[in-house]
């Protein structure tokens, strides 16, 4: 509830909920309107009946469209403002004169034009001036619990774990984004009423410390936190207390099968509805345990598996590009540009969303607070995969498929499968295996592509010693104009993970 002078600017009120998103927009761009010299409640979901008594309430303050800002702010509609983080940026609850009736909406005075500037000087108890804080590092892990100490080291494990990586200056890039610790400098201060102006910012007086968003002590990307946005219905202490950093045996390089094995595997995956044979796809690349398997796969230039070789060689700078984006907009370049007749062709996601959709910098806590929480892991997995799938659908290939009969283009078939040991020679049993599919799909403009992805498990009769296994699976998938794709993700590894979520036929 918010008590004190009312914030609107239209006449007609929705008898839906008013999120933090509909005032603060109302804040933006209207004016602070004098509704009634006596106090009045609002209650976030207006209904029906208060909007008429606001509408009513208008017509009393016609003024208020056409009257300054100033001459509508008192002391205790900033208090209330700043309370829920909607204040103007220039507004100090520090007055030199108080109006002494409620009802007065005199001028104001401030003692400070900037509450948060750093030549302020604030007073202790002992009416000594207090300290400024200048050096915000030692106070970096200050507010850190016993739970987020355990997921950094937990995810430290992960990425320091042995063996090399694979996919050379994107594991480099990668691993140092994670490294990198985020800056801790003041945000800067855009006046209200400015383009730029919105009041999902973060502001300190200047005996305050500053300290990074939740997820961001340690490493430069968010990682997993108890109680943050993305984790909070997750049990992140159920995940950190096993250990994923063993990697599987030969992770980087091709795996070779008998043909006793291509035959079991094969026949594995057709029970498993999990195979495509030569005639019925364009391409088929299969993975076992993370690895590539060259006798159970289909490949072609444009369906191929890019391994470490190809990294070294070189490939395009629109594919390392590519595979250089992070998700949860920490790849600020937007993959295509919005087009926008007064300022240009906008690019960056930060300058696209920062005033009126609490996103801005993606390392701030506002941005956090709506992200997905997978950058920390796309970029783990860009330092341990040990190669890339790669499709690639081209105008070409949809001409000529239309020629041929008017026949659709068959699909593309990954595989991505893991055994009980999950590849792994370790006998330590509080000790998991990580692996970390990488699948990118590029559909260019007006081509036609039919993607089926699949996850599934082989020889789960087999005598192997069963190992907890920790799939970091990273799927990046980029349409062209008047592209047409279709992609199927099936997953079917692991077994009964969630109660009833699998049951047997015989329970069905």
């Amino acid at each position: 509830q918010l008590q004190g002078k009312i914030l609107y600017h239209q006449l007609t009120v929705s008898s839906t909920v008013i999120g933090s998103h509909s005032i603060t927009s109302c804040i933006e761009r209207s004016e602070i309107m004098k509704c009634s010299k006596r106090p009045t409640t609002i209650q976030l979901g207006l209904a029906a009946a208060t909007a008429v008594s606001l509408a009513a309430s208008l017509t009393k303050s016609c003024d208020a469209f056409t009257s300054p800002l100033a001459n509508h702010v008192n002391k205790r509609s900033v208090s209330s403002l700043g309370a829920i983080g909607l204040g103007p940026d220039d507004q100090s609850p520090t007055l030199e004169k108080e109006a002494a009736e409620d009802g007065m909406v005199g001028q104001k005075t401030f003692k400070y034009a900037n509450p948060y500037d750093p030549e302020r000087v604030i007073k202790g108890e002992d009416g000594e001036p207090l300290a400024h804080i200048t050096d915000h590092d030692p106070y970096r892990l200050s507010r850190m619990s016993n739970s987020d100490r355990a997921a950094d080291a937990w995810f430290g494990a992960l990425l320091e774990s042995e063996g090399e990586s694979f996919l050379g200056p994107i594991s480099e890039e990668h691993k140092q984004r994670l490294l990198q610790k985020v800056e801790l400098v003041d945000e800067p201060v855009i006046a209200y009423g400015e383009e730029e102006w919105t009041p999902y910012v973060v502001r300190r007086l200047p005996t305050s410390p500053l300290y990074p968003a939740y997820g961001l002590e340690t490493y430069g990307l968010p990682v997993p936190r108890r109680g943050a946005e993305a984790w909070r219905q997750f049990d992140v202490n159920g995940l950190i207390a096993m250990d994923y950093s063993g990697r599987p045996e030969g992770v980087g390089t091709d795996k070779e099968l008998s043909e006793k094995e291509v035959e079991d595997a094969v026949a594995s995956f057709k029970s498993k509805g999990a195979w495509l044979d030569d005639d019925s796809c364009d391409g088929r690349l299969v993975y076992i345990n993370g690895r590539f398997c060259p006798s159970l796969s289909k490949t072609t230039d444009e369906v191929k598996n890019l391994n470490s070789a190809d990294f070294e060689s070189g490939l395009s700078t629109e594919t390392l590009e590519l595979l250089t984006r992070l998700p949860d907009g920490h790849t600020d370049k937007l993959a295509a540009e919005v087009p926008d007749s007064d300022k240009g062709p906008l690019n960056s996601l930060e300058k696209l969303s920062s005033p009126d959709h609490c996103v801005g910098k993606a390392t701030s806590q506002f941005a956090i607070n709506n992200q997905q929480g997978t950058a920390a892991f796309a970029a783990l997995n860009s330092v341990k995969a040990g190669s890339v799938a790669y499709v690639h659908a081209s105008m070409k290939d949809a001409s000529a498929d239309s020629e041929d009969e008017g026949n659709a283009p068959k699909p593309v078939l990954i595989v991505n499968a893991q055994t009980p040991s999950g590849g792994s020679a370790s006998t330590e049993e509080d000790k998991g295996v990580a692996f970390h599919p990488r699948l990118l799909a590029v559909a260019d403009d007006g081509s036609v592509l039919s993607l089926v992805q699949m996850c599934v498990d082989l020889n789960e009769d087999s005598e192997e010693a069963p190992c907890a296994t920790f799939v970091n699976g990273y799927t990046q998938v980029y349409v062209g104009a008047n592209a047409n794709m279709t992609h199927a993700f099936l997953e079917e590894t692991g077994g009964q993970v969630t109660s009833r979520v699998e049951i047997s036929d015989e329970e069905a």
